[in-house]
């Protein structure tokens, strides 16, 4: 009976797991080249699986690393805090464009040696990891740069409408020749009745 216990324990670490939430950059910040870039964030302990350590990259938006940040790494320790912070100075002759924080780390977990939940368990592992977007660019570039994106998804948007609105034009313009042929096939019948009743002999 003592492995229903371990059964939902280990149910709920694969459910519930530690967190890093990221509260610098903000999403999609933009830095210009040479400038700082604060990175701060927390780990939260709220799952069966246990974030032991984090380590901090930078990489380009096809996920190709440009940089390890040693100085924004966090490991856990009984009395350390739960988080790091640390500053990253934007290489000067870093292309300007999109790119990605990622904070990642091992945890463990209590599992099945077997993999049917049930005894023999060990601590499997696993990996947890948080990313968050930012560009490097002129400022007023990303400002242009996300007017033009929303103009673009608002001109679709307004194609979209225009598509559905004809395609119920047409739809309509169906139903209305729909009732006119039926109107007429009504119409012809009742002059079809009215022919043969005049037709018919008298009684």
């Amino acid at each position: 009976m003592t492995f229903l216990p371990l059964l939902l324990i280990l149910s709920l670490g694969l459910v519930h797991a530690d967190r890093v939430l990221i509260h610098s950059p903000e999403k999609q910040a933009t830095f210009t080249p040479g400038a700082s870039m604060a990175i701060d964030y927390a780990v939260r302990f709220e799952g069966m699986a246990k974030l032991a350590s984090t380590s901090v990259s930078i990489h380009y938006a096809n996920h190709t690393v440009v940089t390890f940040l040693p100085a924004a790494s966090w490991t856990d320790t009984p009395t350390g805090q739960r988080g790091a912070n640390a500053t990253w100075t934007v290489p000067s002759d870093l292309p300007e464009g999109k790119y990605l924080l990622r904070i990642a780390g091992p945890a463990t977990y209590l599992c099945s040696s077997k993999g049917n939940g049930q005894a023999p368990y060990e601590r499997c592992h696993m990996t947890i990891h948080k990313t968050r977007h930012f560009r490097v660019g002129d400022q007023q570039d990303a400002e242009d740069q996300d007017l033009e994106e929303q103009l673009q998804e608002q001109v679709e948007q307004l194609e979209n409408l225009q598509e559905q609105a004809q395609q119920i034009q047409e739809e309509q313009a169906q139903q209305i020749e729909q009732a006119q042929q039926t109107q007429e096939e009504q119409e012809q019948q009742i002059q079809d009745n009215d022919t043969a009743l005049d037709q018919a002999p008298a009684e």
